[in-house]
């Protein structure tokens, strides 16, 4: 029951962690130049991440 609870404790901030790491990399990738690329890069690694989050979900 702890180590479940250590374990989902160290998911959620990985989590929130990625989401901090990333809303940094929109903020700079919005106010830099030749970003079509960087936004596309940006949106699949997003995707990946919230679908890596709900399949994680679901297990439980």
């Amino acid at each position: 029951m702890m180590r479940q609870l250590i374990s989902e404790f160290f998911w959620y901030a990985t989590f929130l962690f990625g989401i901090l790491f990333l809303s940094i990399k929109l903020y700079k990738v919005v106010f830099s130049k030749n970003s079509t690329t960087k936004i596309l890069l940006f949106s699949i690694v997003t995707t990946i991440i919230l679908l890596l989050f709900f399949i994680r979900v679901n297990i439980y």
